[in-house]
């Protein structure tokens, strides 16, 4: 993930792979036979773990405002994880490159963030939560809100290495979703 992300997918070699992983050369080739098979493992291992650690939600005292802000701190804990903003901006920058399945899969796990986020949203639309016009409107927003801030804080702001930086960012961010994701106003519900 290191190597494709500094990098990129165009210029990354299994010779750099290896090397960065202590092998050679010949042992990433045997396991994986090329840079597009080796590209499409590392995006279904993160796939695979993504999967795995995104059990049911429950909702609790704080409802589904507290269900959404679990899900924003989970994508916010995986976007700002060592390798992933340079990982990120790789995508976005040379997905045309990429083997077709893992431009799928990328596509993929946004959409399955998203659909998620937008669950959460109807659910609390539909139990008098939440005020949103449009649920699918304000999850995309969210998932723009949590990569464009990833982006900032580690591009831009240059405090990657601050977890200091990363929380106060967290903690602007989630204000950010409780001001987009409003509270059903008592005069609504009257």
């Amino acid at each position: 993930m290191l190597v494709f992300g500094e990098e990129g997918y165009t210029k990354a070699t299994l010779a750099q792979v290896a090397k960065r992983a202590g092998v050679s050369s010949a042992t990433v080739s045997h396991y994986f036979g090329s840079k597009a098979a080796l590209f499409e493992a590392m995006v279904t291992e993160e796939a695979m773990e993504i999967g795995d650690d995104n059990p049911m939600l429950l909702v609790g005292a704080d409802g589904f405002r507290g269900v959404l802000h679990q899900l924003v701190a989970e994508k916010w804990d995986r976007l700002t994880r060592p390798g992933v903003p340079e990982l990120t901006v790789t995508v976005i920058r040379e997905i045309q490159h990429f083997p077709i399945s893992a431009q799928q899969l990328f596509r993929q796990l946004s959409q399955r963030y998203r659909r998620r986020v937008e669950a959460v949203l109807n659910a609390g639309v539909m139990a008098g939560e939440f005020d949103i016009p449009d649920p699918h409107a304000t999850s995309r927003a969210i998932g723009s809100l949590l990569l464009g801030a990833m982006m900032d804080v580690h591009f831009i702001a240059e405090c990657t290495n601050e977890s200091s930086c990363r929380v106060a960012a967290y903690s602007a961010i989630r204000s950010a979703v409780d001001r987009l994701v409003a509270p059903v106003s008592p005069d609504t519900t009257a």
